[in-house]
């Protein structure tokens, strides 16, 4: 089994077209508001893996869809400022959500931490989990300056957005299967930030046999 990083799309709106994508594929939504107050609703057919709110003065979530076609769409995520969407994809088996985590700062600093995850494919006696175990990092800034651009040691990055009203939003990715995922910091422009980082893994559900509609969002539950 092998992992891919198919395609990324950003938007500052409360909708996106979707990359391309196929039945079976991990799509993988951030949504932040940089700006004020509000809550972003989740739109229909996706399901929250990280959720972050600091003193009201930012908030960020993370959600995925199993996607049962190639045509999927975003839905309208109201009061979102930023989206940010990637798409992955395993060769053979549905993918999982494992391990998650998320941080942030509510006052101006140059360093976002993108937080450490026990990677839970690395704890299972599955050698396809193991396999396929790759890490996804998020990033949200309250400043637009590109200096999200820059992703984790060992990361790579996929999405980057600098709005033009309002902050910037990033999606990363290790690229490759993980034996771990430490606290990891990154030097950036100053400002109030959030930063998420989960785990994709194999479900060990072959996309071929599974009925259409299963929604993996983290391990055990389906």
């Amino acid at each position: 089994m092998t992992t891919s990083f198919i395609a990324g799309t950003s938007a500052e709106a409360t909708s996106v077209t979707l990359p391309s994508h196929q039945a079976g594929d991990m799509i993988v939504m951030y949504a932040g508001i940089v700006t004020g107050t509000g809550t972003i609703t989740i739109p229909s057919g996706w399901r929250v893996v990280c959720f972050r709110a600091i003193n009201n003065t930012m908030s960020s979530v993370v959600a995925v869809m199993t996607a049962t076609s190639g045509a999927e769409v975003s839905g309208t995520w109201t009061s979102a400022e930023l989206l940010a969407c990637a798409v992955y994809r395993d060769s053979v088996n549905y993918l999982r959500v494992g391990g998650s985590n998320q941080g942030g700062a509510n006052s101006p600093t140059t360093t976002i931490t993108y937080p450490a995850i026990i990677p839970y494919g690395l704890s299972t006696s599955s050698s396809s989990m193991r396999a396929t175990s790759w890490v996804v990092g998020f990033g949200l800034s309250s400043v637009n300056t590109g200096s999200l651009e820059t992703p984790p040691t060992d990361m790579t990055n996929r999405v980057t957005l600098a709005g033009a009203s309002v902050g910037e939003i990033a999606i990363h990715d290790r690229n490759a299967a993980i034996s771990t995922w430490p606290s990891t910091n990154v030097t950036i422009d100053a400002g109030n930030n959030h930063a998420a980082v989960i785990e994709l893994v194999d479900s060990g559900y072959a996309i071929a046999s599974a009925s259409g509609g299963t929604i993996f969002n983290v391990i055990g539950a389906a």
